[in-house]
């Protein structure tokens, strides 16, 4: 799969300010936010203390019509900048 997920799984992103931040309002509406892997494996964030570490670094959650959204932070996880294109020579 690796390649192919994005292509696979159809979802929408938004970037955030905060995944701390995000991550205490989906709990605290009832949501089960997730972190996923480049091979679709899912690992679920049950408290606003959990690391945000797996995977991409980004946090998923499903809508109530099971549409997938994701929270991406700039400078965390995939988006830091030693994980861009060239960071060695900016």
């Amino acid at each position: 799969m690796g390649e192919d997920l994005y292509r696979e799984v159809q979802h929408f992103a938004l970037q955030i300010d905060s995944l701390r931040e995000v991550l205490r309002i989906l709990l605290e509406r009832g949501h089960v936010p997730f972190q996923m892997d480049m091979s679709g494996r899912e690992r679920e964030v049950h408290s606003s203390e959990d690391p945000l570490d797996f995977g991409l670094g980004t946090l998923f959650v499903r809508d109530p019509d099971s549409n997938l959204v994701e929270f991406i932070e700039e400078g965390h996880g995939i988006f830091q900048r030693s994980m861009r294109p060239n960071a060695a020579t900016s």
